[in-house]
């Protein structure tokens, strides 16, 4: 996610390279939040869906054991299919190379930062659409660039409720 103007008339600074290093920590931190809660409430909902089961075929209900069944066989397609702890895992391992990164370009150049960051943010994925756009509003607020922040849509709003 590129939040650089097209129209920007003067140069990029290292003061800026530095922000985008950050907006990478930030995503990746946001990202790896979302994914082990979505984790935590997918598993609570596969602990209750299986304690009601269990209930229900032990107290004789077929209604509550099928329902909870049901439940237990589409929630666990949707873990396979989301497979939220790899995501916040790869979302950990991203925040961490980006923080490092963070601390070494103190003492590069700006075109070296450029050059790193790039490669860097290949190996990585972007994460939730929309949590990037979260992100920035996050770090532009910490550097005290409050008038740069810019209206998220309500996706965006709920994705910054949830981290």
């Amino acid at each position: 996610m590129n939040h650089i103007a097209a129209d920007q008339t003067y140069p990029r600074t290292k003061q800026e390279a530095m922000l985008d290093i950050k907006h990478a920590v930030l995503v990746h931190r946001l990202n790896e939040r979302f994914f082990n809660r979505l984790d935590a409430v997918l598993g609570g909902i596969g602990m209750a869906g299986g304690s009601a089961a269990v209930v229900g075929l032990l107290g004789g209900s077929t209604n509550i054991a099928a329902v909870a069944g049901a439940i237990l066989a589409t929630l666990s397609i949707i873990e396979r299919t989301v497979v939220a702890a790899r995501k916040a895992e790869i979302h950990r391992q991203g925040a961490e190379t980006f923080a490092a990164l963070e601390v070494r370009a103190q003492s590069l150049q700006l075109e070296e930062i450029d050059a790193e960051l790039a490669s860097t943010k290949v190996r990585f994925p972007d994460g939730l659409e929309g949590m990037g756009w979260v992100a920035y509003n996050r770090n532009l607020r910490s550097a005290g660039l409050l008038s740069s922040v810019v209206p998220m849509n309500r996706w965006q709003r709920l994705l910054d409720a949830c981290v």
